[in-house]
């Protein structure tokens, strides 16, 4: 425990999709970001069966499927994915944006916004997709 007043480090550990087809979910995720799968399982006491995966670098993308949760509304666009609250999309850095655009594109994704700057970093681009189940991935290229 950090004695009171010390400095923190925080780093992102992963993040928690909620699917309706979890194999289906696997698979795009596994084959689009080179994740493997680190742990799969039911999780009874709390009615859901997951799956951690992994990727080369260490990052992780977690999978929830519940039987009869509903879905989150889906935009049309993605500025309107700020139309509610909560998380609005996850975002992976990639050092060639095209190339991990068809590869997206090439597994299921949708195009939802094609590359454009990112918004006060002119020399950054970035680029929206949704996955199968359409939850809004943002992929951005800092190079």
């Amino acid at each position: 425990m950090a004695a009171p007043g010390a400095e923190l480090t925080f780093s992102l550990d992963h993040v928690g999709i909620d699917v309706d087809d979890l194999p289906a979910q696997i698979d795009f995720y596994r084959r689009a970001f080179d994740l493997e799968i680190f742990v799969e399982g039911d999780v009874p006491e709390f009615n859901f069966r997951a799956a951690l995966l992994v990727s080369p670098t260490g990052w992780h993308l977690e999978l929830f499927k519940r039987d009869g949760a509903g879905p989150r509304p889906v935009p049309d666009d993605v500025d309107g994915q700020h139309d509610v609250l909560g998380l609005g999309h996850v975002c992976l850095a990639v050092d060639d944006l095209e190339a991990g655009l068809d590869r997206l594109v090439s597994l299921g994704a949708a195009m939802r916004l094609p590359p454009v700057p990112y918004p006060g970093v002119p020399e950054w681009r970035l680029a929206y997709l949704a996955d199968p189940e359409g939850n809004l991935v943002e992929l951005v290229s800092r190079s």
